[in-house]
């Protein structure tokens, strides 16, 4: 009976205590970890993805023209609208894309400028884009024109085509003109060629006769989808043509 007496005033007593502090305006501790009464602990906002041009780096010949995509987060997490501008270096011009309006969404937007080389623009040209609310994204533009070389064969003109870019194909047309008649109605063919590889283009000639100790004028254009053109004019000498 006295044990069981002693515990009941010890619960008692410890109920008088918490009920006096919270007479007083007093809390009881929080336990440790544990978050402050009256809200939650704000999360750390993590920090914006940065902007990014897709393709990294961009191949493309002289006049060629060619659409990219840049990733505008939002540097703040929030809808908000700034300038977007961009900053090419000689030989290089950026077309902005029509459809921006400046105003980039919690989630960030996607823009689409054309990147267009100049005629006489070679080597390795930086382009920059920057945003006045905060970020920067930079492309690697490398200009090289293709080659060409003619082949003169036996009752044929093959046309090397060295397509000097890293990263993507090549397409487009090669056109031939000759004054003598020799190519017939066969004047262009397209071209495909990987990166970094040499393709031919073949162009028979079924109206050629041309004697061993002459040069034959051949002007070949190299057109690419792109926007490329380049033309130049080959004196050609021909190998012995078979019998008609």
């Amino acid at each position: 009976m006295r044990q069981g007496y002693a515990g009941l005033l010890a619960v008692t007593c410890a109920a008088g205590v918490v009920a006096q502090a919270g007479a007083q305006g007093g809390a009881m501790p929080a336990p440790p970890g544990a978050a402050p009464r009256g809200g939650t602990a704000k999360a750390t906002r993590k920090p914006a993805p940065p902007m990014l041009f897709r393709p990294l780096e961009l191949d493309l010949a002289p006049g060629d023209t060619y659409r990219v995509e840049l990733a505008v987060p939002s540097p703040t997490g929030k809808a908000i609208t700034t300038q977007l501008s961009y900053e090419p270096a000689e030989g290089v011009a950026v077309h902005a894309d029509p459809r921006w309006k400046d105003r980039i969404p919690p989630w960030g937007a996607k823009t689409y400028p054309r990147i267009q080389a100049a005629q006489t623009a070679r080597g390795e040209v930086p382009v920059r884009a920057r945003l006045a609310a905060g970020g920067e994204a930079r492309l690697l533009v490398r200009v090289a024109a293709p080659r060409m070389e003619p082949i003169p064969g036996a009752g044929k003109l093959t046309v090397r085509v060295t397509n000097p870019f890293k990263t993507r194909a090549m397409r487009g047309r090669v056109q031939a003109a000759n004054p003598d008649r020799f190519l017939g109605t066969v004047t262009a063919r397209p071209f495909d060629i990987p990166a970094g590889m040499t393709g031919e283009v073949e162009f028979p000639l079924p109206g050629a006769a041309p004697a061993e100790s002459e040069a034959y004028s051949f002007t070949l254009t190299l057109r690419t989808f792109d926007g490329h053109e380049s033309k130049e004019t080959f004196p050609l000498r021909f190998p012995p043509q078979p019998p008609k």
